[in-house]
């Protein structure tokens, strides 16, 4: 395998190429953080070619694939657009399956695992990070919010056209990154957050507004944010408190004063807001709640489904048997 090491601009080049299928599967698992991808070769010669130019806010993939490649992506806190301009792409999310079109952009799924399985393939991805998007959206609402993305909803016609000038606009400060200074990237990246949001369906909600001003209220939604944002992770109070530059006992007497909560209870109901929003959109026959609710760090499946009444008034299966309903009507 052939490797191009990162450079010591603003922007960073990575490029690795293969003609080993288990190479390359070894390759992206790395990039995935997961053991379990497969490449197998097709009828056409093996070819795996994959650059990446970018920083961690935003960063420009380019992959052209001739073989089958299968594997899973697991959650995290980023946003993936792509596009192929060859090949056959499904993003699988349980049963509700985004087929990718030549020349089409595609939100994956945001907040929840999915398979991908692509064949013969030539693919373009926009990865932005959650922090950037955050603070874009943030600064237009004039305060901290979160986001939420509905992926496989069509992006807005009006505003697509501005979001492919955006990225074309990085894609050709990409052919020379070293020419790419700290100002002219933040200036890029902000610039395609910016026409992302105003392209793809997404809802705002304010981070816990009316919190106290100065410094104690800040650090607050930093542990708030931090707890939404890595909800799908087994994160401890602990990790909230030092992302926020607080001691334990100091962010837990911070989340009973101002929210009259525990940082684990918030936690908790981030938790299952998270299995509910799953469950709706979920097709129950390749869906449980057993593995929804293990997915998001409930391992006493007796006292989450107590609780998931307790919160939403019904049962979890009653959530997953109405997403079967509402799927069976949109096919009748």
């Amino acid at each position: 395998m052939n490797r191009s090491p990162d450079g010591e601009s603003a922007w960073r080049r990575h490029e690795v190429a293969s003609s080993d299928p288990d190479e390359a599967g070894e390759d992206i698992s790395r990039r995935y953080d997961s053991k379990a991808w497969g490449a197998r070769r097709t009828a056409l010669e093996f070819v795996y070619r994959f650059s990446r130019v970018g920083s961690d806010d935003m960063s420009l993939h380019k992959t052209r694939f001739d073989g089958h490649l299968e594997g899973p992506k697991l959650t995290g806190d980023e946003v993936l657009v792509s596009w192929n301009s060859r090949g056959r792409g499904v993003l699988d999310i349980g049963g509700a399956d985004l087929r990718v079109e030549a020349g089409a952009p595609v939100l994956h799924p945001v907040g929840r695992d999915y398979l991908f399985d692509y064949e013969d393939f030539d693919q373009n991805l926009v990865r932005l990070s959650g922090s950037l998007l955050r603070s874009v959206a943030g600064e237009r609402h004039g305060a901290p919010v979160l986001l939420r993305f509905d992926a496989g909803h069509d992006p807005d016609p009006a505003q697509l056209h501005r979001w492919w000038r955006a990225v074309d606009a990085a894609a050709r400060a990409a052919q020379r990154p070293h020419e790419v200074n700290a100002l002219r990237a933040q200036d890029l990246q902000r610039e395609v957050a910016g026409a992302f949001l105003d392209a793809f369906p997404h809802r705002i909600e304010e981070l816990a507004p009316g919190l106290s001003a100065g410094a104690a209220g800040d650090r607050l939604r930093r542990a708030l944010e931090f707890l939404h944002t890595n909800a799908h992770r087994p994160i401890e109070t602990e990790d909230a408190a030092r992302e926020a530059g607080l001691s334990v006992r100091g962010v837990q007497e911070a989340f009973r004063r101002e929210l009259n909560a525990s940082p684990t209870s918030v936690l908790r109901g981030i938790r299952l807001d998270r299995v509910r929003e799953h469950l709706q959109i979920a097709d129950p026959a390749s869906t449980t709640v057993t593995a929804v609710a293990q997915q998001w760090g409930f391992a006493h499946l007796g006292r989450f489904a107590g609780a998931y009444a307790e919160r939403f008034g019904e049962s979890p299966s009653t959530t997953l048997r109405r997403a079967s309903a509402r799927r069976s009507g949109a096919r009748g």
